[in-house]
């Protein structure tokens, strides 16, 4: 009687959606996706490598050319200074011609200086 008494528990009944075979062509499929994605970040990792090197060039670059042109308007403030200097020194005395004349000179080789720095700077 024993047995009677006692309620017979059913194993739940398991459905498989997929086949074994097919778990595993599923999770080589995935394997397969993440190796092509690592692989593309290594690519990209290169890339930018590269960029960052040519950026630290460029910057490096662009510093000089900086210094540059602040080197030449250094010189042309200081022409320019001298000049002012000669235009008073004529105001309060008479000079000689070639003086003038040189002084002539002078301001058409600053003018010459500005005009060059500027097409130089145009091109950039």
């Amino acid at each position: 009687m024993a047995t009677k008494n006692k309620k017979l528990v059913k194993k739940p009944k398991i459905e498989t959606v997929f086949s074994g075979n097919q778990v595993m062509t599923i999770l080589e499929s995935v394997n397969d996706g993440i190796e092509i994605l690592a692989e593309n970040q290594n690519g990209l990792r290169e890339e930018f490598g590269e960029f960052k090197k040519e950026f630290k060039e460029f910057k490096k670059e662009t510093r000089n050319n900086f210094r540059e042109v602040f080197d030449c308007l250094d010189e042309i403030t200081l022409e320019l200074k001298e000049i002012k200097k000669d235009i008073e020194r004529l105001d309060q005395d008479k000079i000689e011609r070639f003086e003038y004349v040189d002084l002539l000179k002078r301001v058409k080789k600053l003018e010459q200086e500005v005009k060059e720095q500027k097409t130089k700077k145009a091109k950039c």
